[in-house]
């Protein structure tokens, strides 16, 4: 998919085959037209395209609003059919003109939403603060013996640990190692 400039304000924009054949329409604001995450067909559609070598073709048409827009949609899905219920060529999954761009989040929702991610960003939670067996940290020790953190994962560590509070106990030990790294 080849990136070029868009048109300011509302557009609408079709997705084609490299032979001109549109397979996919939206409204559009800023790089809407190339941001690529779509429904499974239209996704489909187009990394097959990828993986032929060839490159998805992107038009758009400035619309004078987004009443204009949404209703240019509607017209030109009607024209080509949508592939779903047979009736054209089109992955679209609905008539068109719908979409909520001024949708208002409630905080509530913000917060479930940045649970949600935060927890899918944090990994395999299955095993998340379980002990590892005498083994697993055998395994681990044995892969971690005699490689060192780059002087970068050193630095980030660092600064990641200022500002955290340490136990007396933390302290303690900190001290030690020192001092015995001073009579070595």
């Amino acid at each position: 998919m080849r990136r070029h400039s868009v048109p300011p304000g509302y557009y609408i924009y079709t997705w084609s085959y490299p032979d001109g054949t549109p397979f996919y329409v939206g409204i559009g604001y800023g790089g809407r037209a190339f941001n690529t995450v779509r429904n499974r067909l239209v996704t489909a559609i187009r990394k097959k395209i990828e993986s032929d070598g060839g490159d998805v073709l992107v038009e758009t048409t400035e619309c004078k609003s987004r009443g204009h827009a949404m209703e240019l949609e509607v017209e030109f899905i009607v024209r080509h059919g949508r592939r779903d219920i047979g009736t054209g060529i089109l992955a679209n999954m609905t008539d068109g003109g719908e979409g909520g761009p001024g949708h208002i989040v409630t905080e509530e929702h913000r917060r479930i939403l940045s649970e949600k991610t935060s927890e899918s960003k944090r990994g395999n939670t299955y095993t998340k603060g379980r002990p590892l067996s005498d083994a697993q940290k055998a395994s681990l020790r044995e892969a971690r013996t005699g490689t060192t953190a780059s002087q970068e994962t050193r630095d980030k560590m660092s600064i990641r640990r200022r500002g955290v509070p340490k136990s007396d106990a933390h302290r303690q030990a900190i001290s030690a190692a020192m001092l015995a790294r001073r009579q070595k």
